[in-house]
């Protein structure tokens, strides 16, 4: 894995593809929190999960929700699922996810 001065980790493709398949398809039906969701590698393969199993892509993007620490991430992510797959995502909060877990609840149990 590398790393930067930032201490940002990223998975690598072929990990992350494993990790992801080890999880059984119903799992995804539900929401599906990334904690750190950095660019958004992890949301998109789990967006990308959650459609091979049936969901639409509104489906999809609507029951998939990301924290991220750092603004220029969130931006990052919001601006590559738009363009991955036209709708715009709103499930993402920027913030710690550690220092904040009574807000990540709150934002996740909205409804």
């Amino acid at each position: 894995m590398k790393t930067n001065n930032n201490t940002e980790v990223w998975t690598p493709r072929h990990i992350m593809d494993k990790m992801i398949a080890q999880i059984p398809d119903e799992s995804y039906r539900g929401p599906v929190l990334e904690p750190s969701a950095g660019i958004g590698d992890f949301v998109l393969a789990i967006i990308d999960k959650k459609i091979s199993i049936g969901m639409t892509k509104k489906e999809a993007i609507d029951s998939t929700f990301a924290v991220e620490i750092k603004k220029y991430n969130c931006d990052i992510l919001k601006k590559r699922v738009y363009e991955k797959y036209g709708i715009e995502f709103r499930n993402i909060l920027c913030c710690d996810f550690l220092k904040n877990i009574d807000k990540v609840k709150d934002f996740i149990c909205k409804d």
